[in-house]
């Protein structure tokens, strides 16, 4: 189900959300107390399956989620900017439904409160960074945050948005990004940006899921141009010189230390070794075809546009085809990685080609069944512009 506010009527959220959540409110009660009288033993005395089938069947699913385990539907609050989102749901705190369980998702660089890692500049940098830490338990609010989970702010706090959680992760020592995360699992209500809601990558890294849900879009005149700018991509040759540079760093880097690769150990030479150098001269030789590639496409006065599919033509003269990307995506998230946390100043190369050329491939290889069909598709509602 979706819905659509326009901009006059964002103040009147009471209404949007009155209507669905009022069913929603009374279809989990009747199943909590279904459920709780007995009703759903079957003949054979299988109560938990019984009471799985009844809550698909009455709440409409076609497979009950892991942490919604009465079945009732979620209600996805998307707005174009963190300012509207804050705007709707100072509305919702005025409203009866201010006690129900409410979860807002931002950015690390709304959330992270890591003193290292909030500093970063680079987006891309500063996710890997987070990431790195995350892994390796080093991020002293990401493990506080099992200790926190029951304080009564979550508990008995009611509504908190991105700056309550950013506040409250100061004072109590906590995650506010992760938290937020771990927020949405249990919530009614989950405020979001758009390109959290439409963008597949986001999506799925954030580990949205549209099934059964109740989706409202503030400003939807917006929805068009944020679908077509989360699957467009410019890419310039600018880029490809920065991902030749970047690999080159990185092979400066291994010269210098004398070894077969980068160490991701924390100093210890004796680790595992994800990359070696010679995954770096077949990068490099990529990246230089690629160049040359891109550097031969007719450009004529006024610039030049083919049908989207001219882009797995380029792509192949660089040997970048469907059957490797998922190894090159490996091997560009690898390197990433050792530029963004070895590098310390600012102002040196953190990957950023690197990580731009990888988008680029999740957005053309996007999916797993490169078949006749979905290069036709690509053919028919994609462009490659070149100027």
């Amino acid at each position: 189900m979706v819905c659509w506010s326009p901009p006059q009527a964002r103040v009147r959220l009471s209404a949007c959300c009155a209507r669905p959540w009022a069913g929603i409110t009374v279809k989990k009660a009747q199943l909590q107390a279904q459920a709780q009288g007995g009703l759903y033993h079957t003949e054979d005395g299988d109560f938990m399956s019984g009471l799985k089938s009844g809550l698909d069947i009455a709440a409409g699913l076609t497979r009950l989620g892991e942490n919604n385990i009465w079945g009732g539907p979620k209600i996805i609050y998307a707005s174009r900017t963190h300012s509207q989102l804050s705007q709707a749901i100072q509305e919702l705190k005025r409203t009866n439904y201010s006690h129900v369980k409410v979860a807002i998702l931002g950015s690390r660089d709304q959330m992270c409160i890591h003193p290292e890692v909030s500093k970063e500049l680079n987006n891309a940098n500063k996710v890997h960074m987070c990431q790195l830490k995350v892994s390796s338990r080093t991020c002293y609010f990401y493990t506080n945050m099992d200790s926190t989970k029951e304080n009564r702010i979550f508990t008995e706090g009611g509504i908190l948005d991105i700056e309550d959680l950013v506040k409250e992760g100061r004072k109590l020592r906590f995650c506010p990004y992760y938290m937020s995360k771990e927020m949405k699992q249990q919530a009614d209500i989950i405020f979001m940006p758009y390109n959290y809601l439409l963008d597949p990558k986001t999506r799925k890294a954030q580990g949205i899921d549209l099934a059964n849900s109740i989706i409202l879009l503030d400003e939807a005149h917006n929805i068009e141009k944020v679908c077509e700018e989360s699957a467009s991509l410019q890419f310039c040759t600018s880029d490809v010189a920065l991902c030749i540079a970047d690999i080159t760093q990185v092979m400066a880097d291994i010269l210098e230390k004398g070894k077969n690769g980068p160490d991701f150990s924390g100093g210890d030479s004796s680790g595992p070794k994800d990359f070696t150098a010679n995954d770096l001269c077949l990068l490099k030789i990529m990246f230089l075809e690629l160049e040359k590639a891109i550097d031969s496409i007719f450009v004529g006065p006024e610039g030049s546009t083919y049908p989207g599919s001219y882009i797995f033509e380029i792509l192949e003269k660089a040997e970048l085809t469907h059957n490797k990307r998922l190894l090159v995506l490996e091997l560009l998230d690898k390197i990433i990685l050792y530029l963004s946390t070895t590098n310390t100043s600012p102002y040196q190369r953190n990957g950023s080609g690197l990580q731009k050329f990888s988008d680029l491939l999740k957005i053309v290889f996007n999916s797993n069944n490169h078949c006749s069909k979905y290069i036709e598709n690509v053919k028919r509602c994609y462009k490659v512009s070149y100027s």
